[in-house]
Parts: structure tokens; sequence; C-alpha cells
């Protein structure tokens, strides 16, 4: 069930985005995008993209879809179509603009198929359901001290009000699950939920770890510390209050498919508010309950509820706010009655329709695949041993030693998986692309650090013949690798 009824104009890279705004400007009743995507990526940042895409033309707010591509992008129209309709059998159009003759027969072309479908859709009337069917997506950006002491604890409590009744909501934002993340893993159904929410944010620490960066860094954000928050730990604590007190039931991955009637679930995103919010409403979510402490006019592309962490906020930036928790923090009303009142105003659909352009800002999260591996690790001694990394994303083999030094091992052209295999010292690694031949082996030799490593090849009887010499790698050459 939807409580928004639009026909959505989709681009299926940024090579169609244009065209479609276009578009979407020329038809009442539809909406668009700007997907900066959908072409030069690598199979797992792409499947990212398609996810998305696929999602937002599934969401219960959507009538139906018009699928816009160049032609010649990586998110073929066929792909496109294939992933959409594997979430939904609605109403779906495709115009492709170098099949059509052009930009302007393209979006001619498209126009029309979107005129009918907003006509159709017009002809639907308004019905009740019940709250069970919701599905609300939670997140928080500019936040200062008071997103932890109002705003956030009244999201948790709706989001408690509406677990109660049956239906679903988000806790989003991994990277604000950091020192806190116990606590979360505390409220999991059972020992799978508890050990993914502890995978997701160590995988996601450890990443920027190997590759010499650390995310306290970069968050909180200067406008978190100029707002009062003074480290990350904080802002997690603050963050996580979202989530109410209701039982962790599930963890998704980015954009997943997220199933109705499920309870406090958690999707795996980042902290960055559009990235993280269109993954929730690719995932379902018919509903964004966003709150700030700073203040900022972002809006998701879907009906948004926009809460202020206190009255000077909502004083100055009225138009940005539809309701202000400040009248908690001055006694006026207890979060119990502040979250009541936003229940009866998601029921009633008294906020205001800013879901969409200008208002509407879109973001995809990009993220490489990496792939960690210890041939000769030792469980006993956790910092003994030799460390490799496989990115995905860019195609490399990364040597990291027990001191996370780091260096570029080797190159490698749009890998999508890798297997290893120990004989003896040497390590056997296999790159594959898809479940295609293999297109990369290479064996190495690891020593305290350096890493050597040298072309193979697999003859017919199984053996594996070198080619070439051996390349070796110090550990102090890493910067200039």
């Amino acid at each position: 069930m939807g409580v928004r009824n639009k026909v959505l104009i989709l681009p299926a890279s940024v090579c169609a985005s244009d065209t479609t705004r276009i578009i979407s400007q020329q038809v009442v009743g539809s909406v668009t995008f700007n997907n900066q995507l959908g072409c030069s990526q690598v199979a797992p940042d792409q499947q990212f993209t398609m996810d998305v895409m696929a999602g937002y033309a599934a969401n219960p707010n959507v009538y139906g879809t018009v699928v816009v591509s160049l032609g010649c992008e990586n998110c073929q129209m066929d792909l496109v179509v294939k992933a959409i309709q594997e979430r939904t059998n609605k109403p779906l159009k495709q115009v492709i603009i170098q099949e059509a003759g052009g930009t302007l027969k393209a979006i001619d072309m498209a126009v029309r198929y979107a005129k009918e479908m907003v006509e159709e859709a017009s002809l639907l009337q308004k019905e009740e359901f019940p709250m069970s069917e919701l599905i609300i997506g939670t997140e928080c950006g500019g936040s200062d001290p008071t997103s932890g002491l109002a705003a956030n604890p009244l999201i948790g409590q709706l989001s408690d009000l509406i677990v109660k009744e049956g239906g679903t909501s988000i806790l989003s934002e991994t990277t604000e699950f950091i020192g806190a993340e116990h606590l979360l893993a505390r409220r999991a159904i059972n020992k799978e939920v508890h050990d993914r929410i502890f995978e997701i944010v160590h995988r996601y620490e450890d990443s920027l770890r190997l590759v010499g960066e650390e995310v306290r860094e970069g968050n909180p954000s200067p406008g978190n510390k100029a707002g009062g928050l003074t480290c990350l730990e904080e802002k997690s604590l603050g963050c996580i209050h979202k989530g109410g007190h209701s039982p962790v039931m599930a963890v998704y991955d980015y954009a997943k498919q997220v199933e109705a009637k499920q309870g406090l679930v958690i999707m795996d995103t980042p902290g960055n508010d559009p990235s993280s919010v269109a993954a929730m409403v690719a995932g379902g979510a018919q509903i964004v309950v966003f709150s700030t402490g700073r203040g900022t006019p972002f809006s998701a592309p879907a009906p948004t509820l926009k809460i202020s962490t206190n009255t000077p906020l909502a004083q100055k930036k009225s138009g940005w706010i539809d309701f202000n928790t400040g009248v908690i923090a001055d006694g006026e009303k207890t979060i119990d009655e502040a979250a009541k009142e936003i229940a009866l105003d998601l029921i009633r659909d008294q906020f205001p329709d800013v879901e969409w352009p200008p208002h509407s800002y879109f973001k995809l999260w990009q993220n490489g695949t990496l792939a960690r591996l210890r041939p000769n690790y030792d469980e006993s001694n956790p910092a003994a041993g030799d460390l490799f990394e496989v990115n995905l994303l860019t195609g490399t083999v990364l040597y990291v030693g027990p001191d996370f030094s780091k260096m570029t091992s080797a190159a490698i052209n749009n890998p999508t998986s890798y297997t290893v295999e120990q004989r003896g010292e040497t390590a056997v690694f296999t790159i594959w692309r898809g479940n295609e031949a293999a297109v990369m082996r290479f064996e190495a030799e690891t020593h305290t650090g350096s890493i050597a490593f040298r072309p193979i090849k697999e003859d017919e009887q199984g053996r594996f013949v070198k080619l070439g010499s051996k390349r070796i790698y110090q550990a102090e050459d890493a910067a200039h690798e």
C-alpha cells in the first residue's frame, strides 16, 4: 500500500538524467531524480545502482514507471527491466534515446507514456489500510546534542508505536552505530542478527583502515562539532535512539527489499543522508521520518516528516520543519505525547508533499567489494601472519602486513571474485570474472615485510606453470606503488 500514487520517470544512467528531468517537467503527477551512475561501473558497484532503480520502481508510492536509457550504458534496458519485473508487476514502459531517434523524439514518446499512466493512476481511489502495512525509514542529519536528547528518542517512540501495530521501522546509518553497536546487538532477536550487526560495523571500519584511513577523521562533521557533538561515539548513542526499544528482527543489505510486518530492522547504509535514504526508499519505505539539529532542506524521494531537535531551529527555518521537539526539551510535552501526535499526523497525512525536486536529493552509495584473507593466519596469535586484501572495485590486490602497512601488488581488470589455495609457503590466487574462466592466476610467497608475486597458469595435468619472473615488494615501497 502506498501513501502517494506517482508515475516514475526512471533514468537508467547519468546520460539519461537530463532527458528524464525534461520529461517529468511536462507531466503533472510524475517524478524523477538525477542518477549520477548507471555506466562505467564494475559489477559489485553496479549492483547497488540496479537495486536502487528496481526498488524505486517497486516502491508502493509509485503507480508505474517509464524507464529512459541512452542505449549504450552498462545498465542496459533489458537488465533494468528484468530487475524491476523481479520486484513488481506494475505498469512499465521503456524508451531508448538512441533508438528513438534522438532526445526530442525520446521526450515526446516518454511524455505520452507518462501522461497515459498518470490518467490511469488518477482513477484509483484512496483507501484506508492498517498500520501493519507501513514501512518507515528513519534518518538524522545535521545532528547536534539535542538530536540524541529529544528528536531521536521521539522517533524511537514513534518506531515502537508502529512496531506495536505490526508495522516495520528501518534503522540505518551503519557508520553511526560505531561505538554503540554492542547496545544494538543486545537487542538482536537471535545470534545471526547479533553477529550481523557487529559484522556490518566492523567491516566498514576495517575497510577504511586497510587503506590507511580512519572514519573518525570525517565523522562527526564540522557542523556536528560546531553544534556541540564531541565524538563519533556520542553521535552514535544519539543515532540509535531512532530504533526505540524494540528487538532487532533482521539486518538488510543496502537497498534490498524489506519485508512488511517485520518490526524493527536495520539496513546497512552509510551515514550520508541522500545515500542512506535512497536505500530505504528502494527497500520499500513509504514514509521517511528525518530529524535535524543544525538544519537541512533535505527531503527524501518519499513523503518526509522533518523534525527539529530544538526550538531556535524551528523558529529560524520554519519552512524546513514539520514538527518541533524543542517542546520536549522545554518541558511542554512528554516524548510519549509528542510521538502520539506525530503518529496521528502520519495517519491523517498531515505533512507537506515536498518529497521530490526541488527539495529532494538523490545519491547512491559506491562501495567497493573488499575481500580479505590471511593464508597463514594463526588464531592464537592474531598479530602474526600476512594479510591480503582484494579490492574488486579498483581491481587491485593489496598486501597488508601485520602492522597494516599497504602496497599495491597486482592489477586486475574488472574482477568479481577470487579463490585462494595454500600450497606450503605459497598462496595461489585465482581471479574470476563472473562464472567465466579465470582471468588471472598468480602465486604469492609472503615474507616478513615483503611479498613476491609471479603470474602462473594451469597446464593440462592441473599443474601450475610459472610465467615470467617474480616481482618483490617491500613494505617501505608502498608509497611509491
